[in-house]
């Protein structure tokens, strides 16, 4: 009896081994190695009864906090080799139309992360992204509008106003190329505006000149008097967030065409004065005064009489010839601190012819 049972366990021994050996080779076949790529390690491990990406993570002690990111999901069944990659989530502030938003979020786009934040970008709109170190400006592409609004057809336009911050704009795939936020990063939407703003200026009429025989040289007439034109020009303002960066000219509108000013210049050297024709070199009207005996010598070093006159000599030279209307022939010899520009003041014998002839405006005319 005592060798039956001996072998009957011998023989129970054996199957237990057996079947150990079968059992180890089966879990040996059924472990699988998977890698978790997290927090900047690799994670190297090897499963057996562990049938989703989630089960993995539990076994490791890897804990998933609000908008962190595994891929694949936690639902996916295991499989060999797979690898495992968890993104965490890092805060990022986001700024627009005065208010302050954090978020939290795995690595988007700029643009992405103002929609997540709950801001509205327009076309205009500019991304600030700044960093310790650098900071860049963002323009929208030009999808960006139909992104936005491409599941809101109906948006009324105020609705679509920059300041509204209701809309939360889900970015499409058109976004995509865009580099990705890093930790430390701020986004600052630079809110950007433009208007048209009108000026009216006048604009200068031009002078046309002309020549009348009847008129004597040095003498003008005018014809048509000129008139001022008028022009709208319109400028494009830019504004970042309501502060006025630049001012540029679109575009020119003449409203009133301008009316040249239109001058007669005499060209003759010959008049008739007093029943007498002489030449002259130049006309001038000038304004005439007149003066009296003094007792003091003129600038000239000769003692006043009647055909002298005192001139500006910048005006006309000291020893000029001329014919004044009104006077006669006379002679520059004297100047007078009152006599400037187009100024004369010719001599009378007394007083009262002084008074009498009083302050009056003359042609002048030198003589060759």
């Amino acid at each position: 009896m005592s060798k039956g049972r001996s072998k009957k366990a011998t023989l129970m021994i054996a199957n237990l081994l057996i079947l150990g050996l079968l059992l180890g080779s089966l879990a040996f076949a059924l472990e699988k190695e998977v890698s978790i790529q997290v927090d900047g390690n690799v994670v190297e491990t090897k499963v057996l009864f562990s049938s989703t990406v989630g089960d993995v993570l539990d076994q490791n002690q890897i804990i998933l906090k609000e908008n962190d990111l595994v891929e694949p999901s936690r639902e996916t069944p295991i499989t060999e080799d797979l690898r495992i990659i968890v993104t965490r989530a890092f805060p990022v502030k986001v700024t627009a139309d005065g208010i302050t938003r954090e978020i939290h979020t795995t690595p988007v786009d700029a643009f992405k992360a103002v929609s997540l934040a709950g801001f509205f970008v327009s076309e205009k709109d500019i991304l600030k992204v700044c960093n310790q170190a650098t900071s860049q400006e963002l323009s929208p592409p030009p999808s960006i509008t139909s992104a936005l609004t491409a599941d809101k057809p109906n948006l009324k336009d105020e609705e679509l106003a920059p300041g509204n911050t209701e809309l939360v704009p889900v970015l499409g795939p058109a976004l995509s190329h865009m580099e990705l936020l890093t930790p430390g990063e701020t986004i600052e939407v630079i809110r950007v505006t433009q208007r048209e703003f009108a000026v009216d200026k006048p604009i200068a009429y031009q002078v046309e000149e002309t020549t009348d025989t009847k008129l004597e040289a040095g003498v003008t007439k005018t014809i048509q008097a000129g008139k001022n034109g008028l022009a709208r020009h319109v400028f494009l303002i830019t504004c970042h967030n309501g502060q006025e960066i630049k001012r540029e000219q679109i575009r020119t509108q003449v409203l009133v065409q301008p009316s040249n000013q239109v001058i007669a210049a005499g060209n003759s050297y010959t008049v008739s004065r007093g029943g007498q024709r002489f030449d002259f070199r130049e006309a001038k009207s000038m304004e005439a005064t007149a003066y009296t005996y003094t007792g003091n010598r003129t600038a000239t070093g000769v003692y006043p009489a009647v055909g002298m006159v005192a001139v500006d000599p910048k005006v006309i030279s000291l020893g000029t010839k001329m014919y004044i209307e009104g006077y006669g022939y006379a002679t520059a010899t004297d100047t007078g601190g009152a006599i400037k520009g187009n100024r004369i003041d010719i001599f009378l014998e007394t007083y009262s012819q002084c008074m009498k002839w009083g302050r009056k405006t003359v042609k002048v005319y030198l003589l060759p």
